[in-house]
């Protein structure tokens, strides 16, 4: 019967950090760097890791990283986490491309709606586009 180990249960962001922890490592293994948690610190901060993890978080998910390893169904389980985590990532990077292109098209369709709708004897004034409370019109933000 398999026991319990309280040192390998994952917090929300355990296991996106021990991804991001094993890319790091394949890196700079790959370039032939030192692996510590003060390079792991560096390589995460610059690929701008979702969260600042702390020096103590790194060294877990490093010794749980190394142990996990060892294991051939871990490294099968690893191997599929780090997959879904990556597609997870994309999914959100998608889906702000869509919230920002969303926005675009609400400013364009009530530019639309305002010139649609307005009076025909309106001048030029009554078709400008309204300023925002920071003073710049919505296409310019």
């Amino acid at each position: 019967m398999a026991t319990h180990r309280p040192q390998d249960t994952v917090s929300e962001h355990g296991l996106e950090l021990v991804v991001g922890v094993l890319d790091a490592c394949e890196d700079l293994e790959a370039r032939r760097r030192p692996i510590t948690p003060a390079s792991l610190a560096r390589w995460l901060r610059a690929r701008s890791f979702p969260f600042r993890p702390t020096p103590e978080q790194i060294e877990h998910s490093l010794a749980r990283l190394q142990r996990w390893r060892t294991g051939p169904i871990t490294r099968d389980l690893l191997d599929r986490g780090r997959q879904l985590a990556h597609h997870k990532a994309e999914l959100e990077r998608r889906r702000r491309d869509l919230e920002r292109d969303r926005a675009c098209l609400d400013q364009m369709i009530a530019r639309v709606e305002r010139l649609l709708l307005a009076p025909e004897d309106a001048g030029p004034a009554a078709l400008a586009e309204p300023a925002t409370s920071q003073g710049r019109s919505p296409s310019l933000q």
